[in-house]
């Protein structure tokens, strides 16, 4: 375990935002894949990708140059997503949370109002999440945040804080002094912030969800964003955003998975006495085989795309004042939730797949095929399909509406 206490500093000011599509953007992607498995055989953390990132403002691509008006849609978004889960799962999922944070601005930022916070996201900040505690209610944070002689002060322990590891700044969920949820949003190299490179799931191993730790770290006012009441504290906006996130990370994992497999198969010198032929590649046990994946894999973009589409349809209504929003909002948490039941279970098939597709050879270690499988079950496991599917069943006979929470 490594141990690591933030001491980057602020970082320089992008040199130029890299927009979605552009050929800059392209190059930028197709250098951080170039390293990706690499990485992943010898478990280096992708630091110099995400300053690569942080450099050409890719955190910022839904933020203007100048103003609070998104830059491009949410549905182009979420294709960026996929790219750059297919670049590298890791990376993608180390800016789950920074994303998250940018729509919250955006909505927060409608007003038009200056917002310090995309000032800084257009100078190449990336932010880390340090919301989820190890035991207790998911509503109830033990971290606190609490006046001093000093000012404000914040202390606490919190796990799976995916990304924090790579971030500048860290969102930081806490119980203020009134017992309400809070979100501060510190420096991760203030005194008192430690973050322990300590995450060992058997997937996303970079992704830096591991520890960190807050030990009476001074927190301004300014950096106190919000608090969350009523009574569903987890409640937020925009829905479904960090549950598809994830969908669309697991859909780029297919898309490299397919490429791998393609050179796998490819590559294949034999087969077995009894197969249709002998040349692995013309056997069409195999070719419906890689179909199959094929096919999985255009089907789970295409359902993370059709949810980012509502996503976008909620933002108009928000926009517009719609009394719609309420029924948007809804149709976005269905979308998202069915996207996640289907992907899920399609996409260990197709990951399952690739071992039939490349024979018993292809389980060696140096192949490191099993890490598609191994990122895509470590994702996947956030939130269970089965609580969707139930709640999606229970919407269906008994009109129950969908939970309406972040966690959904």
């Amino acid at each position: 375990m490594t141990t690591t206490t933030s001491g980057r500093g602020r970082p320089a000011a992008a040199s130029q935002l890299v927009r979605y599509g552009t050929p800059e953007y392209r190059t930028l992607l197709a250098d951080i894949a170039a390293g990706a498995e690499e990485r992943e055989r010898t478990e280096e953390r992708p630091h110099a990708a995400i300053d690569a990132i942080r450099r050409a403002g890719l955190g910022a691509l839904r933020v203007s140059p100048s103003g609070n008006a998104p830059s491009i849609t949410v549905t182009e978004l979420f294709a960026a997503v996929i790219d750059l889960a297919e670049a590298d799962s890791n990376v993608a999922h180390i800016l789950r949370t920074h994303y998250y944070f940018v729509e919250t601005r955006l909505h927060g930022g409608r007003g038009g109002e200056p917002d310090p916070w995309l000032d800084r996201l257009r100078a190449g900040a990336i932010f880390g999440n340090a919301t989820m505690e190890l035991g207790g209610p998911l509503t109830r944070m033990a971290t606190r945040l609490v006046p001093t002689a000093d000012g404000l002060e914040l202390s606490g322990t919190k796990f799976y804080t995916t990304g924090s590891l790579y971030a500048d700044w860290v969102n930081v969920a806490a119980t203020d002094p009134e017992d309400r949820m809070v979100i501060v949003s510190v420096p991760t190299d203030r005194p008192g912030v430690t973050i322990e490179d300590d995450w060992d799931g058997i997937g996303q191993r970079m992704s830096g969800s591991g520890t960190t730790r807050l030990d009476r770290v001074q927190v301004a006012p300014e950096e106190v964003l919000k608090h969350i009441g009523g009574a569903d504290a987890a409640a937020d906006f925009p829905p479904g955003f960090l549950q598809l996130f994830l969908t669309a990370a697991i859909a780029g994992v297919l898309r490299t998975a397919r490429s791998h497999v393609v050179e796998v198969l490819r590559a294949r010198p034999r087969s077995l006495p009894h197969a249709p032929t002998q040349v692995p590649r013309e056997d069409v046990i195999l070719q419906q085989a890689l179909g199959q994946v094929d096919s999985i894999t255009h089907a789970a973009e295409t359902l993370v795309l059709a949810a980012a589409r509502t996503l976008d349809a909620l933002w108009v209504a928000v926009d517009e004042g719609s009394p719609e929003q309420a029924d948007i909002a809804d149709q976005v948490r269905a979308d998202t939730a069915r996207a996640k039941v289907v992907v899920d279970r399609l996409a260990l098939e197709a990951a399952t797949a690739l071992f039939d597709i490349g024979s018993a050879s292809s389980t060696r270690r140096g192949l490191n095929l099993d890490r598609h499988w191994r990122n895509i079950r470590t994702m996947a496991s956030h939130n269970p399909a089965s609580y969707k599917a139930q709640a999606l069943g229970n919407r269906l006979v008994n009109g129950v509406a969908l939970p309406a929470n972040a966690l959904f």
